[in-house]
């Protein structure tokens, strides 16, 4: 089997230009909204830079899409695919391919890439015929964002530990080796008496190498451990997590803000309570902590 890479014309995504008819001038049409007069001709000038200025792959001009579709055009012609696999059918142009492979009776299939949550994107739709997910947490929201009518959600395998059954996010601070243990231990103990099964995802602190883990994650007993990758972001860490625990990551807001609980490492001396993880906050539904 061999593989040719055919990319895309380099000048496709800084292709701006006018769009026609959408050039008016002032005139007296206006509609009312909520007490304040709105010209209609001047939503017009605004439709019309969006058309034609290029913001790249996310905001494609008008004149990139009909360029990509003409090349996506060229390119399912002369290959004639039985499969077009798209990592992202929910941008302009993942929309554009998943609707060029159906014109050309290829079928289109959707690898999830990311780690979904319900409030990801504002309008979510999927438009691939087949969707792959990375577990069984995420088969819901493919299946809601589904749009084409035959559409099918098929579970792959999930990279995001849904081996366990509830999840424990650390956000480590860059401290002594010692110290660092220590948090571990009462971590991994409370876990292990906590009801259910946990296990534990540690998000380093940028300042720690992924070796300043490799201990842990070499324990034979005790919950399941990973170390995320340095490359994956707060929000990465905290789509899947069920709680996390920190001495005073900032990342404590942001778990607040998507309503997940968040516990704080009381150290001696400094609180009356008993050294120990204790809750700190949990936002309401609103997002109010």
């Amino acid at each position: 089997m061999g593989f040719e890479l055919r990319s895309a014309p380099s000048d496709l995504f800084t292709v701006s230009g006018t769009a026609e008819g959408l050039h008016r001038p002032d005139d007296e049409h206006v509609v009312q909204v909520e007490g304040h007069g709105v010209q209609l001709a001047r939503l017009v000038r605004l439709l019309s830079v969006l058309l034609e200025t290029s913001g790249g792959c996310t905001q494609p001009s008008w004149r990139t899409v009909v360029r990509a579709e003409s090349w996506l055009d060229d390119i399912l012609s002369a290959t004639r695919p039985h499969t077009v696999l798209l990592s992202n059918d929910t941008s302009p142009l993942g929309v554009l391919a998943a609707h060029a492979a159906e014109r050309h009776g290829a079928n289109s299939v959707h690898v999830q890439h990311g780690a979904w949550t319900a409030e990801s994107v504002a309008w979510p739709a999927l438009h691939s015929r087949d969707i792959i997910v990375m577990g069984e947490r995420d088969l819901a929201l493919g299946r809601g964002w589904a749009r084409h009518p035959e559409a099918e959600v098929h579970v792959l395998g999930q990279p995001r530990f849904d081996v366990l059954a509830r999840i424990a996010v650390w956000a480590c601070q860059p401290f002594n080796p010692d110290h660092l243990n220590s948090h571990a231990d009462l971590l991994l103990d409370g876990l292990a008496e906590a009801d259910g099964d946990w296990g534990l995802v540690i998000a380093p602190h940028p300042a720690q190498g992924a070796d300043a883990f490799t201990a842990l994650v070499k324990r034979d007993a005790g919950p399941p451990i990973a170390v995320a990758d340095p490359r994956v972001g707060a929000r990465g860490c905290l789509a899947g997590a069920d709680v996390l625990a920190s001495a005073y990551s900032t990342c404590g807001i942001e778990a607040a803000l998507l309503g997940i609980p968040v516990l704080v490492r009381a150290e001696r001396g400094a609180s009356r309570l008993r050294p120990g993880w204790r809750p700190v906050w949990r936002c309401s539904g609103r997002g109010r902590p």
